[in-house]
């Protein structure tokens, strides 16, 4: 049995799952990011060696960096994320987008801080900022 095999048949260590994630990366020449790692994080350990489950995650990870590289959005993709896992989407899920890029920035706003555990704070962080900076977000 090689070594592959192996460890199809046991669990991976955080270690090996880790140095296989950067085998993959640099074999298909993507960087490793946080954001590339919770793509291949997504995948069983068996699934790391299978050619097809890996291409669909190189796949999301290239369309993500083109995005970043060519906004096509209103809002930066670190906020369309948050905004479509708020909608029920995958963060990836770019389905929705062009309806996202009609949300005004004040339902942008209350999306992600309701994501983010701050249900029902969004006109308070506008009125700390105005109250602080003297800018008025309205």
């Amino acid at each position: 049995m090689g070594s592959n095999e192996t460890l199809q048949k046991r669990v991976m260590t955080r270690q090996e799952r880790v140095s296989e994630y950067v085998r993959i990366l640099n074999r298909y020449g993507e960087g490793n990011s946080v954001w590339n790692w919770s793509m291949l994080d997504q995948l069983a350990d068996d699934e790391l060696f299978d050619e097809s489950k890996v291409l669909e995650k190189i796949y999301l990870i290239q369309a993500h960096n083109v995005r970043i590289e060519n906004n096509p959005n209103r809002y930066p993709e670190n906020i369309m994320e948050v905004v479509r896992q708020r909608i029920g989407l995958e963060k990836q899920d770019v389905s929705r987008d062009s309806e996202i890029n009609q949300f005004c920035q004040a339902e942008v706003l209350e999306l992600v801080c309701d994501w983010e555990g701050l249900v029902g704070y969004a006109c308070i962080i506008k009125s700390w900022i105005k109250d602080i900076y003297k800018i008025d977000l309205d």
